[in-house]
């Protein structure tokens, strides 16, 4: 019994790399295409940050989720995420 369980655990820790290596493929392809948006703003001259935007992408998503958690979270996980878009263009 003992071995089943361990068994099933390796199994889901297994799913869960998947998961993870998945979620960061995702998230570099973003920050791929927000560097080619940052880079057309700094050309046209707009603001790096649009707050607006950002607002609405989170509300955008948190209204698509059911668990009570994750709609705590994502707010806070987008915000980095929009942190990390910008990180190497912010002024030293």
């Amino acid at each position: 019994m003992k071995k089943q369980k361990e068994d099933k655990l390796k199994q889901l820790r297994e799913r869960i790399n998947l998961i993870d290596e998945k979620i960061v493929e995702l998230l570099k392809e973003r920050l791929k295409i927000a560097d080619k948006i940052i880079k057309f703003k700094i050309k046209k001259g707009l603001n790096l940050t649009d707050k607006k935007r950002e607002k609405e992408i989170i509300e955008s998503l948190v209204r698509k989720v059911k668990n009570p958690i994750l709609k705590k979270y994502l707010p806070q996980i987008y915000k980095i995420i929009f942190k990390i878009s910008k990180e190497k263009y912010k002024k030293k």
